[in-house]
């Protein structure tokens, strides 16, 4: 998926929502990335469990940058579960720096709910025991 050229738009399936998640990530579009996440959205990493009002409020790309992150791409993605109101989408993704070399791996779910007809990202679990820098950190 190239450039995000729309900020949300009705039709997307769950799936849809979590690449273009990965887009707006990629472009660091806070209001767009706030608008795949729903208010208040949690995320489960490791032992802790921490939500935020907006999405905007959990990323620290200056953190992310640190470790010589240039951009995220989607490795494999499954459809775990759907029903008419939830999904939960597995997806494996792997951090890059501008030299194409691979900085981190990881394997998470997106728990989705359905809010007005729109798909939202309601909640991260991370799967693996890698430390996923810059999200929920602080």
């Amino acid at each position: 998926m190239n450039k995000l050229d729309v900020t949300y738009h009705k039709g997307l399936d769950p799936q849809d929502v979590v690449e273009h998640f990965i887009c707006a990530f990629n472009e660091k579009r806070l209001e767009v990335l706030n608008t795949l996440w729903s208010s208040p959205c949690t995320f489960i990493i490791k032992d802790q469990i921490k939500s935020y009002q907006k999405y905007s409020q959990a990323v620290n790309f200056s953190e992310i940058e640190k470790e010589g992150w240039k951009y995220t791409k989607i490795d494999s993605l499954s459809k775990e579960y759907s029903s008419n109101k939830t999904a939960i989408i597995e997806f494996s993704f792997s951090r890059y720096n501008a030299h194409d070399e691979t900085l981190s791996k990881h394997t998470v779910k997106h728990i989705l709910i359905k809010i007005k007809d729109l798909w939202r990202i309601n909640t991260l679990l991370v799967i693996d025991d890698n430390d996923m820098g810059g999200i929920a950190s602080e």
